[in-house]
This record gives structure tokens, sequence and C-alpha cells, in this order.
């Protein structure tokens, strides 16, 4: 079965999932002949667009860099060992790799760095009070004129 843009190839490997059709077009250069060949996605070659890293983590791709990748997140898989550069909302860059954003659910880490230095200032802020408290009934104790000795 042959059409405009190439030969029709029919995948040896007919498991389930999203592009498991036994039948599937895929550009094939200038062959002129139907053909039995492992098609491009269960090769790896390419990323069928269910099983992105878009699909899956459509938060993560508002992340891409929109310039600094030679890909785009329809591209890469969930697990792809590939570094990336990313930014977030607030315009950090960092580069990392997928796999690492995906499954540990990083995000930026100049962020994380000033969450964590604004939650350690309120500690500090709660520890400096809850002292001052402590001392000041101690303080209010030790003054009372009702303390018998």
């Amino acid at each position: 079965m042959q059409d405009k843009q190439g030969v029709v190839l029919q995948c040896l490997q007919g498991v389930a999932g999203p592009h498991s059709r036994k039948e599937r077009a895929w550009d094939q250069g200038s062959l002129s002949t139907i053909q039995q060949a492992f098609c491009p996605f269960h090769m790896g070659n390419k990323v069928h667009p269910s099983e992105s890293l878009a699909a899956y983590f459509p938060w993560l791709a508002k992340e891409w860099h929109p310039t600094k990748n030679a890909l785009r997140p329809d591209q890469v898989t969930r697990a792809s060992g590939r570094e990336i550069h990313w930014i977030c909302e607030v315009g950090h860059e960092w580069s990392a790799v997928v796999y690492s954003r995906t499954l540990s659910a990083s995000g930026c880490p100049e962020c994380f760095r000033l969450g964590s230095a604004a939650k350690a200032k309120a500690g500090a802020k709660r520890s400096r009070k809850a002292t001052n408290d402590r001392v000041e009934a101690q303080v209010a104790l030790l003054a009372s004129p009702d303390r018998s000795d």
C-alpha cells in the first residue's frame, strides 16, 4: 500500500500501545516496495506524541526554554537522559536532565534556594519570639511580689 509520502511499512512489533497499529506510514526515502521493518517509534528513533514529555508532564513542558534547545518537549520522552535548558515562570534559567525533573519532580534551583531562605528566616523569627516569650515569663515570675523564697 503506497502513499504520496513514501511507503507503508509494516511494523514487526505488534505490541499493544498508542502506536501499535499493524501498518503505519512513515517516510522511508525512495523505497518503492512494501517491506517489514521495525517502525521508528519502536526503534527509539522517534517519540510518539502520546509518549512524550509534553503528554505526560505538560507543566514541565511549559518550563522548556524556547530558544536554547534543539528539540521540542513533544520530541523527547519523559525518561530521556538528554540535558535540557529550562526557564521558570520568574525567569531563572538552568539546565538539567529530563529524567531528573520527572523522577524527582524538581523545579527551579534558584526559586528553591529563595524559598528555603525565606522559610529559614521565618523559622528563626518564630524561634526568637518563643525564646523572648520564655524569658519574659521567667522575668515576670521572678519579679512577682507574691513569690515566696
